[in-house]
């Protein structure tokens, strides 16, 4: 070869860049890494294949490294054996780019000159395509490879002086290869070397830059310490080269104290766009791409309206702006309204050339967009965009679209309506006040809400029907979230009398969530659940994410389940909840927590006690979202478990917090339930004094408290009585402990509580086995164990007392049992962990077999320390990312453990799986 010739460079040199005479026919590339130190080995391995073919065509937008790209395959082996001669269209002068090429061509190989011997005089009045013509049958003769290069042809402008190129392409001589970089689709005909296979493209999807090469970038050049910066980084530029290369510069400028890197995207990016792309387009396109960034996704189809144009205009004009800029992108099939996809940096820069309008044109787009957001009733974007409008009575506007909103039961988008003004303009409006309040109570800003309920109070007298039906509710939520049993109790009167045909969804679905928890306690349990399966038909489906939704009155379902002590059946409802919201996890938060909280009481109750401390992990978020019922019963499991467990002091630190959310809110009924289980906890301790001082305390409060005979001072003292049978049976006053346990069992059969009769039954068991009364015992006994039977009870009976296996033996060796009750005493005998009174010795023996425990043990045997964690949330009925967050763990490494649980277990659906690792897993 010609090695001596500055324009003529074998691919495996790297002599410094040259050009001739400013026409920049480039010998060689500056530097094969120039765009980063990670070869795009994929593509690489590509280029190398295509020996056979004498096309390659590199299409991707500005910035995406096709220059870069080809000057790495140059530099490699494969590339070694021929003459590259590069054309670069930028430097490219107004003339023939014909006579550009030959002149090229003649500095590298000189021996072509004597096919040209009128050269350059007669060449430049010759016809482009004779020119090349010329040159081919020059290049016929020689024996030399040639890779020609042509690179940025978007350059050129006017596409007609590239059609002398097409006849290179139809003619091109075995030894020669044209590799040609461009923005857009390239304007000549490849059909004939698509059809030979003498093509190789590649388009802007292979350009982009991978996931996993912008983490080996990122981990060459700045370490580990900066690995997590990767997937941000890509979900931003989506792989694109300039703008990693940017966002490099800009956060080593910032490591490095030169500058703070506080924007998203720098202003040198935004910058390259303005230059490469927006300046290459009309104002006409800048303003459909304009305001197509203004506009969410999903809302693409109203670009007719805001643009004044027909969609079948706007649809080729946005064709013409993909293939021209590579930045946008049409969603799936064309239709008639199809949807774009606008690069993100690109919606930036374009954003960034709206806010730059005058005024005018600014407000007439906002006034356009009000309107066309007001045809798909999206209120918050009509108010949204009549605020930027300047629009005269936007208050007015916002009361029209927050009614509408309410009619549809779209609580969070009303929230949303009404953040985008300040609320002491709001607060003039007093159709908005009760939305303001209901707002506030979804977003659990409680204070705020008895504000505002407090300062309308004068005034609800003289308010429309509908708005004071509203104030109501709002009162009975409040009463719910302050465990105001009384207070929620006067309203029933003034809510079944609500005229349901009057009144907002938002509205209706509120009054059925209070009404069914005042009837919960009430101990109305069917009237609860009849509440809440009297939905109208249009509103069955709503998956509403509020407190004042139907997923929360689902959870309200299987509370009055669980409360008459029906845990199966209300550990289904549950988990239902679970399974439907789990995927939206941020959006049905008040759900969520409302049904893993109730959750936890069921699997306490059925003995599952691994996975009532895996809930741990919720508590915050509970406690400021959950309704004090809720947090009560996690907190009470929880507790439980750790003592349990042996593990006393984390226990009483549970119930510690308990007592001191209960005082923090004025929660009396919850602060029984505290002082009851911190009792509880040092009578196991054998500290007597402190269980006595626990009770005195709840005597106080018992005298303190005064309600109604179903309200929470019912509860109180029922809380009482249950304290004052522990502190009997410890110190051996049975007299005592039977009186009472007696008086309690009938208000408990009264109130329809048959969890807490069959776990007094329990303790009379033990009362009269400790006195010798073995018949009176065992016909407790029985009682006891058929109502637990009925309802799936066993933590309710195991913890009445520690000797209750004893008890349960007792009845198994008598003898004469039907089979229900000896499988429940099989139960009892069979359960690991006993009560939380029981000392750290006492265990529950086990005497009989349960067929396929080898199996089970095997089984359990087989899954790995992180199989059994995700094993454990996998019953909790929590979604991959749940389980994922809690674990530290990403996804798909979450998916890969399930799919080896499924493979251990012998199963193939994540249903299966739960009820198989039921069995495995019962307790600790």
């Amino acid at each position: 070869m010609h090695a001596s010739t500055p324009l003529c460079v074998r691919a495996n040199t790297s002599p410094p860049s040259v050009t001739t005479k400013g026409r920049g026919f480039s010998a060689t590339p500056a530097s094969a890494t120039r765009g980063g130190n990670v070869p795009r080995h994929d593509v690489l391995l590509q280029l190398d294949a295509a020996k056979t073919v004498s096309c390659v065509v590199l299409q991707g937008p500005a910035g995406s490294g096709k220059s870069h790209l080809l000057r790495a395959w140059a530099s490699r082996p494969a590339a070694a054996d021929a003459t590259w001669i590069w054309l670069d269209c930028h430097c490219l002068p107004q003339e023939s780019v014909a006579a550009s090429l030959i002149d090229a061509c003649l500095r590298a190989l000189p021996e072509l000159g004597a096919n040209f011997p009128d050269r350059p005089e007669g060449m430049a009045n010759e016809d482009d395509v004779a020119l090349v013509l010329r040159l081919i049958r020059a290049l016929s003769h020689s024996s030399c490879c040639l890779v020609f290069v042509f690179d940025n042809l978007h350059a050129c402008g006017n596409p007609d002086r590239l059609q002398c190129l097409q006849a290179l392409l139809d003619y091109c001589p075995p030894q020669l290869k044209c590799l040609f970089a461009h923005r857009a689709p390239l304007p000549l005909s490849l059909s004939r070397l698509r059809d030979c296979g003498a093509l190789l493209q590649i388009g802007p999807e292979s350009l982009a830059w991978s996931l996993d090469e912008i983490r080996t970038f990122i981990r060459g050049k700045f370490g580990m310490h900066a690995y997590a910066r990767a997937q941000p980084w890509f979900d931003l530029t989506r792989g694109w080269c300039i703008g990693l290369m940017h966002l490099s510069k800009a956060y080593e400028s910032s490591r490095n104290g030169e500058t703070n890197m506080r924007q998203e995207v720098p202003d040198a990016l935004l910058d390259y766009l303005e230059v490469e792309v927006l300046q290459r387009l009309c104002e006409e396109d800048i303003y459909y791409l304009a305001a197509l960034a203004q506009l969410e996704p999903a809302h693409d189809n109203l670009l007719p309206l805001i643009v004044d144009a027909d969609w079948s205009t706007i649809a080729r004009k946005l064709s013409r702006l993909s293939q021209c800029t590579g930045l946008l992108h049409e969603r799936g099939p064309s239709t008639v309204s199809s949807s774009w996809d606008l690069h993100p940096i690109l919606r930036m820069a374009l954003q960034r050339r709206f806010s730059a309008w005058s005024g005018d044109a600014k407000a007439m787009f906002h006034r356009r967009a009000s309107s066309a957001f007001e045809s798909i009733m999206d209120f918050r974007s009509v108010v949204h965009h009549a605020i930027c409008a300047g629009a005269p009575d936007t208050l007015g506007l916002m009361e029209q679209s927050v009614e509408a909103l309410g009619r549809d039961g779209n609580l969070p988008r009303i929230a949303q309506v009404l953040a985008l003004l300040p609320i002491q303009m709001l607060q003039a409006r007093p159709r908005l006040q009760s939305w303001l309040a209901m707002a506030a109570l979804m977003t659990h800003r409680l204070d705020d809400c008895r504000r505002m309920l407090s300062q309308a109070a004068g005034r609800r007298r003289d308010v429309e029907t509908i708005e004071r039906c509203r104030w109501q509710v709002i009162e009975g939520m409040l009463a719910i979230y302050s465990d105001d049993i009384d207070a929620a109790a006067a309203l029933v009167p003034t809510l079944e009398a609500m005229p349901l045909d009057r009144i907002d969804a938002i509205t209706q679905g509120g009054r059925r969530n209070v009404l069914s928890w005042i009837y919960i306690h009430q101990s109305a349990y069917g009237r609860a659940r009849q509440m809440q399966s009297d939905t109208p038909a249009g509103e069955a489906n709503r998956t509403e994410e509020t407190i004042f939704g139907r997923q929360v009155g689902r959870c309200m379902t299987g509370f009055s389940l669980a409360l008459e002590g029906k845990m199966n059946e209300a550990e289904r409802v549950y988990r239902e909840v679970l399974e439907k919201c789990g995927p939206q996890e941020k959006l049905f938060t008040d759900a969520i927590c409302q049904a893993s909280g109730l959750l936890g009481e069921t699997l306490y109750e059925l003995n599952d006690l691994d996975n009532v401390l895996a809930l741990s992990v919720r508590l915050d978020e509970m406690e400021r979202v959950a309704i004090p019922d809720t947090f009560l019963r996690v907190m009470l499991g929880i507790g439980r478990t750790l003592a349990i467990r042996g593990r006393l002091r984390e226990s009483g630190e549970i119930l510690l917090r308990l007592e001191q959310y209960a005082r923090a809110r004025n929660l009396r009924r919850i602060l029984a339930y505290s002082l009851l289980e911190q009792c509880a906890l040092s009578l196991r301790n054998h500290d007597r004094a402190e269980a006595g001082r626990r009770r005195r305390e709840l005597a106080n409060l018992r005298r303190r408290e005064k309600s109604g005979p179903l309200a929470g001072g019912a509860d109180i003292t029922a809380v009482f009585h249950r304290a004052d049978i522990l502190c009997s049976i410890d110190t051996e006053d049975m007299a005592a402990a039977r009186k009472s346990i007696l008086r309690l069992m009938e208000c408990c059969v009264a109130a329809g509580r048959y969890r807490r009769v069959a776990a007094l039954r329990c303790q009379m068991a033990t009362i009269e086995r400790r006195q010798g009364k073995r018949t009176s015992a065992m016909e407790h006994m029985k009682e006891a164990l058929a109502i637990g039977y009925r309802m799936g009870l066993l933590r309710s009976l195991l913890d009445a007392h520690p000797d209750v296996p004893d008890a349960a033996r007792d009845i198994l060796k008598a003898g004469g049992l039907d089979p229900m009750t000896a499988f429940q005493a099989d139960l009892l005998c069979n359960a690991t962990g006993v009560s939380p009174l029981a000392g750290p010795s006492v265990h529950a023996p086990k005497h009989t077999v349960v067929p396929g425990r080898d199996d089970q043990n095997q089984d359990r045997e087989s899954l790995t320390e992180r199989e059994f964690d995700i094993a454990r949330q996998l019953i909790l009925a929590q979604p991959n990312k749940l389980i994922a967050r809690s674990l530290n763990l990403s996804p798909e490494t979450v998916k890969w453990h399930l799919s080896n649980i499924y493979q251990k277990l012998g199963v193939a659906s994540r249903h299966d799986a739960v009820a198989r690792l039921r069995r495995l897993l019962p307790g600790p």
